[in-house]
C-alpha cells in the first residue's frame, strides 16, 4: 500500500463509519476512568479524531452525516420482540384500551392500560381535564389540569421553560450556520483551531447541530433573543 503524500490522501484512506464506532467506544470507555493522567490521554486522541473529522467535513467536503453521529439519541434500543427488519425492541408499555364518549357517564374519556397493573383515565370536565391513575383497582393519584393551566401568553414571558420544541427547531432553521459557511463570509480560515476563537466572539456552537448560532443580532425579535440566550447556555 502506497504511504499517503499529503492530508487529503490521508483523509481519503479512512474508513469513517468505523472511525465514529472507536470515538464512541473512547468516550464511553473514559466515563468510568478515574486516573487523570490517564484521562488526559485518552482526551487527547479524542481531539484528534475530532480535528480529523473537522478536516475532512470543513476543508475538504465530506458529508455530515458519513463522519459524524449527527443524531445519536435517534439510534434505537434493542431488546425484546422481533421486528420485520430483523431488530429487537422492547415490547410497548402504554396501551390505548378506550376512546370516547362513555355513554354511562355522558363524557369524554380515555383509557390507557399502563404496564401490567396501571390503568390512566383521561376525561374532561367542564373547567379542563383530570388525570386519574388506578393500579390494581386501587386509586394512586389524581389531577386535575385547567384550561387556564394550557394556555401561556408569550408576549408575557420569555421564560425558558416556555420556549416550544417548535419556537427552537425554527429559530435554528432560520438562523443555523454551517461552520464552513460562516468562515467563507467571514474571511476566516476554515479549520476549526484556527477559527473557533473568533468566531466564539459573536456566535456559540451547538456540537450535536454542527452549527453557529448569532449571540445577538440587529433583526432578531425580543423573542428570538431569548431564545439565543437560553441555547448559548446549555
Amino acid at each position: 500500500m502506497e504511504a499517503p503524500k499529503n492530508a487529503e490522501q490521508l483523509i481519503k484512506g479512512i474508513d469513517f463509519p468505523l472511525l465514529k464506532e472507536q470515538k464512541k467506544a473512547l468516550l464511553k470507555l473514559i466515563e468510568d476512568i478515574d486516573d487523570v493522567p490517564q484521562l488526559e490521554k485518552l482526551e487527547g486522541v479524542i481531539t484528534l479524531i475530532n480535528e480529523i473529522q473537522d478536516l475532512a467535513v470543513d476543508v475538504l467536503g465530506y458529508d455530515e452525516n458519513l463522519v459524524f453521529d449527527l443524531h445519536p439519541d435517534d439510534e434505537d434500543d434493542s431488546t425484546d420482540e422481533e421486528c420485520t427488519d430483523g431488530l429487537k425492541v422492547s415490547p410497548l408499555y402504554f396501551e390505548i384500551v378506550q376512546h370516547g364518549i362513555n355513554k354511562e357517564i355522558l363524557r369524554e374519556e380515555l383509557q390507557i392500560h399502563a404496564g401490567e397493573n396501571g390503568n390512566v383515565f383521561l376525561f374532561k370536565t367542564k373547567e379542563g381535564f383530570k388525570i386519574h391513575v388506578l393500579g390494581q383497582q386501587s386509586e394512586i393519584d389524581s389531577i386535575d389540569v385547567f384550561e387556564n393551566m394550557l394556555v401561556v401568553d408569550f408576549e408575557e414571558t420569555d421564560a425558558p421553560e416556555n420556549f416550544s420544541d417548535i419556537e427552537i427547531k425554527e429559530f435554528k432553521e432560520k438562523w443555523g450556520q454551517m461552520h464552513n459557511e460562516v468562515c467563507r463570509e467571514l474571511g476566516y480560515p476554515l479549520p476549526h483551531v484556527a477559527s473557533d476563537e473568533l468566531l466564539m466572539v459573536d456566535f456559540f456552537w451547538i456540537e450535536k447541530d454542527r452549527k453557529w448560532y448569532n449571540k445577538c443580532a440587529s433583526s432578531f425579535t425580543p423573542r428570538e433573543q431569548a431564545i439565543a440566550d437560553f441555547l448559548k447556555l446549555e
